[in-house]
């Protein structure tokens, strides 16, 4: 049992996405994107564990955000996060989550999504379809996103599902969820 409760907050890390959560353990970092650009940034997850939601969040974003909503053969994501990053608000469980069987991040340091393809659905509201790589493994995922202009930029915010298994994060479990919800928040400053 102790090997599911810790797995629970390995899959969130696997969620890797871009978060808008509430959650407590939401975390900001902000990079520089171009010369006059600083993306601010949340990548939180949620899995359920014995039925109990866990919230996580990783810090460590880094990487190339190029959105434009009037051109988007030109926008694209080829970002990563820093799989040791990984915060449960639990050092014992995120210390296990770190461990082979789950992140393995001292083989697999980073989680990384590269676009493939953006599109509109419909206004302020979009797709991206994605490469995510993590723990070695590559799928494509799709991830519904919305755009809103600010004064000083953009933002776009969104999550995806995974399931777990698919990057081998974890094993098997009637505790532990196979689904993990990550939520993206960018906030791109000019």
């Amino acid at each position: 049992m102790k090997n599911n409760l810790l797995f629970l907050p390995l899959l969130l890390v696997f969620i890797f996405g871009f978060t808008f959560s509430n959650s407590v353990f939401k975390e900001t970092t902000s990079v520089s994107n171009k010369a006059n650009q600083t993306i601010v940034s949340s990548v939180t997850f949620k899995i359920k564990n014995a039925g109990i939601g866990i919230d996580g969040s990783f810090k460590g974003f880094q990487g190339t955000v190029n959105f434009n909503p009037d051109n988007l053969s030109t926008s694209k994501f080829d970002v990563s996060i820093d799989a040791k990053t990984i915060d449960t608000d639990n050092e014992t469980r995120d210390n296990h989550l770190r461990k082979d069987e789950y992140f393995d991040v001292e083989k697999h340091p980073k989680i990384s999504m590269k676009s493939s393809k953006i599109e509109k659905i419909s206004d302020g509201k979009y797709k991206a379809t994605f490469n995510l790589t993590l723990k070695g493994k590559t799928k494509a995922v799709s991830f519904p996103f919305s755009y809103t202009k600010t004064t000083a930029g953009y933002k776009l915010k969104g999550f995806f599902e995974i399931d777990r298994r698919d990057f081998e994060v974890g094993g098997s479990s009637w505790i532990l969820s196979d689904d993990v919800k990550v939520y993206i928040d960018l906030e791109v400053k000019n």
